[in-house]
């Protein structure tokens, strides 16, 4: 049971990380101090890569709900 806890807090890491250095990848191609513009597609496209990787996790602990929940 314990190493369950751990594996869902690994995931939750991972996806964090995840989301980390998609942010900087983006910083750097969208550049969202050069108008006002960059900076409402910077947002807007960090909202969906965070959309994304939640529906991507809560989808695996769906799928696996039997492992990761069962008593």
């Amino acid at each position: 049971m314990f190493l369950k806890k751990v594996l869902i807090l690994f995931l939750t890491a991972a996806a964090m990380i995840a989301a980390y250095f998609i942010q900087e990848f983006l910083k750097k191609k969208i550049n969202p101090r050069k108008s006002f513009g960059h900076f409402i597609l910077f947002m807007l496209v960090n909202l969906a890569v965070i959309f994304v990787l939640i529906f991507l996790l809560t989808l695996f602990l769906f799928q696996f709900r039997n492992f990761f929940f069962k008593p």
